[in-house]
């Protein structure tokens, strides 16, 4: 469970005194501790403090510019609120056992929020990140964005191991802002968590972050619940988020392989553990593809295997049963045109 807050908006408290600083990183401590104290539930929590330090504690940054883009002046501002906010978290982190987070800046900018966390002296469990558009950037530029913030985490010239234990947590993560990223065409809301096209940015996204799990924790969904908690039947992000995460209560997967395919436009990843695996698979062409998969594990064969499909039609079919067979051709399904493939593969049905 993640827990967030901000000032909200663009908010611009007058900078506070050392002393004040202090005492509000105390009593924010103060808090999580007597929230953690009282939890009537086992779900461990991650506190996050802050994010886009530009508009949301200390100096107004100068509107006209972004931080770290524009002048100086507007530099200088955004760097006066990363440093506010270091102060009071080095606080919130001396004073609780809890996990914490925070601090991040947008897109190439994250080196100056690892610098101001390393000068401060914060022990951060979780360096927080922000995407909007993952599915559009994320894993599609060279080096793409989770290298490039782990090469800076990595840097020992600069950091030593500082951040040898930090893990990445994406706390406001989302990736269908745009249905056209060359043309600026965003996208409704609906549209992010109901339509074919999103899912497969959705899982695109997804299988860069899986094949880093050793230093990525999680994410966090940044979508309306409005829009995820559909009153008639479940929308399709909520369908597809729920299969993504029965793997990790799963808790036993040690495998993590890329599929590759001779067909260019038909591309995924598998996880598995010693009983049971889990295929995503996309189709970005406009024909079915017959997908073929083999576990190399005789406990798979004749295992019972349930598929669900997005098409292009924005519709998703759920329970398609079929079989695996690793004396022949292992696994053959179907992947739609323009669509997905989530197939579920249990040894122990």
């Amino acid at each position: 469970r993640l827990r967030r807050w901000s000032g909200g908006g663009n908010w611009y408290p007058l900078p506070m005194k050392e002393s004040a600083r202090k005492h509000l990183g105390e009593k924010i401590a103060e808090m999580i501790n007597a929230y953690e104290a009282n939890a009537k539930d086992n779900v461990p929590s991650i506190w996050v403090g802050q994010q886009e330090v530009h508009h949301t504690v200390g100096f107004p940054y100068t509107r006209h510019s972004k931080p770290f883009y524009g002048d100086k002046k507007s530099a200088k501002e955004a760097m006066n609120n990363m440093q506010l906010y270091a102060q009071v978290w080095k606080e919130v982190a001396k004073n609780t056992e809890a996990q914490i987070g925070g601090l991040q800046e947008l897109d190439k900018k994250h080196t100056q929020a690892l610098k101001v966390i390393y000068h401060a002296g914060i022990d951060l469990d979780y360096f927080t990140v922000q995407d909007y558009q993952a599915g559009t950037r994320l894993g599609r530029t060279a080096p793409n964005q989770l290298d490039e913030i782990l090469e800076k985490m990595d840097n020992t010239k600069l950091f030593g191991d500082h951040f040898s234990n930090t893990q990445i947590l994406w706390h406001r993560f989302n990736f269908y802002k745009y249905k056209d990223q060359a043309k600026k065409q965003k996208s409704t809301a609906r549209e992010r968590v109901n339509t074919t096209a999103a899912m497969i940015r959705y899982l695109q996204a997804l299988k860069v972050l899986t094949e880093k799990c050793d230093r990525v924790h999680g994410y966090s969904l940044d979508v309306s619940t409005k829009y995820f908690e559909d009153s008639k039947k479940p929308t399709m992000l909520k369908s597809v988020s729920q299969w993504i995460t029965a793997i990790s209560n799963d808790g036993k997967y040690n495998r993590v392989r890329p599929l590759n395919s001779k067909q260019p436009d038909l591309k995924g990843f598998a996880i598995a553990s010693a009983n049971k695996a889990w295929i995503v698979m996309w189709n970005l062409g406009t024909q079915p593809r017959r997908a073929n998969v083999g576990l190399n594990s005789d406990n798979y064969d004749n295992a019972q295997c349930v598929q669900m499909q997005g098409r292009k039609d924005n519709t998703l079919k759920s329970k398609i049963i079929i079989k695996y067979d690793n004396s022949k051709n292992g696994l053959e399904f179907l992947v739609p045109a323009n669509g997905f493939s989530l197939v579920e593969v249990d040894a122990a049905k």
